[in-house]
């Protein structure tokens, strides 16, 4: 039966869209949200904005495991809990394969769980919401 197993080479490919404004990022993996998001701040042209495509592998039955096991936090009174911020950067860097993003050289930036704790959280937030919705 097709579906029971999900393999290493099973991934999901998102885009995201992305376009500077007086300095600040803006992120969307909907373009026309992206624009919308902008406002009046800025004529957009499809110049001014760039795509960013992120790889990420297929969660099986052991990485969803290990993803929420990184992300159970202890209080004061050693009561557990799921940090759901946590679960969505462990979704990051457990499953992450590759991306497109380039340094000012335009030489690729290793896709590694150092870089991607770099990374603006405007874009990180939009890249895990195209995830989401890809794999809803």
């Amino acid at each position: 039966m097709k579906g029971l197993f999900i393999e290493d080479n099973d991934v999901v490919v998102v885009e995201v869209f992305v376009t500077n404004v007086d300095d600040k990022l803006f992120a969307n993996h909907d373009k026309e949200k992206l624009i919308s998001d902008i406002g009046d701040k800025k004529d957009v042209v499809d110049d001014d904005i760039d795509s960013l495509k992120f790889t990420f592998k297929v969660p099986n039955y052991k990485d969803e495991v290990s993803i929420v096991d990184g992300a159970i936090r202890s209080d004061s009174d050693d009561n557990l809990e799921i940090d759901a911020a946590a679960v969505r950067y462990e979704r990051f860097v457990t499953l992450l394969r590759d991306w497109d993003i380039t340094d000012a050289k335009d030489k690729k930036v290793p896709p590694n769980r150092e870089n991607i704790n770099k990374i603006n959280p405007v874009l990180a937030i939009a890249v895990m919401n195209a995830l989401d919705e890809k794999m809803a």
